[in-house]
């Protein structure tokens, strides 16, 4: 007595079946993660955090108010544009 696939098959569910055979065609359908608003903003928060360490930079005057005050200001500043330029989304309406 042989075993029938076919039979098998009927009788229970197999999840394998509803897999997509070809994967690169399901990416053409998927959203980008990330808009341009969002490549935008990262941008925007890297240069930001460039130009609070180039002010913090330097051996002169180590104790100015540039230094310990304002450039930590600015870089905290750029992470915080940094973390919502991650969870940004336009709403869809």
């Amino acid at each position: 007595m042989a075993l029938n696939p076919q039979k098998i098959a009927a009788k229970h569910h197999n999840p394998i079946r509803n897999v997509p055979t070809n994967p690169k065609s399901s990416k053409s359908t998927q959203e980008m993660l990330f808009s341009s608003t969002n490549y935008l903003l990262l941008g925007l928060s890297v240069l930001i955090l460039v130009i609070g360490f180039y002010i913090m930079s330097g051996s002169e005057d180590i104790d100015s108010f540039e230094k310990l005050t304002v450039a930590p200001i600015v870089v905290i500043f750029g992470f915080i544009v940094g973390i919502f330029a991650i969870f940004f989304r336009r709403k869809t309406e």
